[in-house]
């Protein structure tokens, strides 16, 4: 974190993290670029609204859905050659591994929402061992669980909405989020549950890997 001259000089305390995300341990090949330039150099955060119009022109009626925003997230592990993603073998796999997720996913709301405090807490676990066993190295399940945040954040929001079935957040209160720096009128009184992270990162996941994969068998027959 930054000292007492300003430079990004010393460590952040322990149990504590810093906000100055570009060039850390968090910061990765294929992000969005709306933040940040080089993920590799520190200082390097900025806002850049050309960036964030890619997303923007992905709008609904003043919504995206969720699956817009995993094609986002592809887009940007395209536009980015240092991003690191798995090969399509290795991705039949993590299909696999994502549909055992979801099972585990569906039962543990089930459980969360119905069940005793102690088994609702120990499905909890388990649920977010499994997606975080995937988060690993791969930009392409990082992405998405960034962005999973941010709907776990927004999703209980009164007047949240849908598109073809799916949930979509307010541009408006993403906007403001990326660009303006504020947070929604009344965050304060709606919940945020850690479950929603699980399923809609796992939700992001799947749209993000699909599209990807299609652009990438796209570019390799037109080569």
């Amino acid at each position: 974190m930054r000292g007492d001259d300003g430079k990004l000089s010393q460590k952040v305390p322990n149990g504590l993290f810093s906000l100055a995300l570009p060039g850390s341990q968090g910061s990765h090949p294929g992000h969005s670029g709306i933040l940040q330039g080089n993920p590799a150099t520190l200082d390097s955060g900025r806002v850049s609204e050309t960036d964030f119009a890619r997303l923007a022109t992905r709008a609904k009626g003043g919504f995206i859905k969720r699956s817009d925003f995993g094609r986002f997230i592809a887009e940007n592990l395209l536009r980015d050659p240092k991003s690191k993603v798995l090969e399509l073998s290795a991705a039949e796999l993590l299909v696999g591994d994502l549909g055992a997720l979801v099972e585990t996913i569906a039962r543990s709301l089930g459980t969360i929402l119905a069940g005793a405090d102690g088994d609702a807490a120990a499905a909890r676990r388990t649920a977010e061992e499994k997606l975080t066993k995937l988060l690993g190295e791969d930009n392409l399940v990082g992405s998405s669980g960034e962005f999973g945040l941010l709907f776990a954040f927004l999703i209980n929001k009164p007047g949240v909405s849908e598109i073809d079935g799916e949930p979509a957040l307010s541009l408006e209160d993403v906007r403001g989020m990326f660009l303006g720096m504020t947070l929604p009128t009344g965050w304060q009184t709606w919940k945020k549950r850690r479950v929603d992270w699980t399923v809609h990162t796992a939700g992001l996941l799947f749209s993000a890997a699909k599209e990807y994969h299609v652009q990438k068998r796209n570019a390799s027959k037109s080569a």
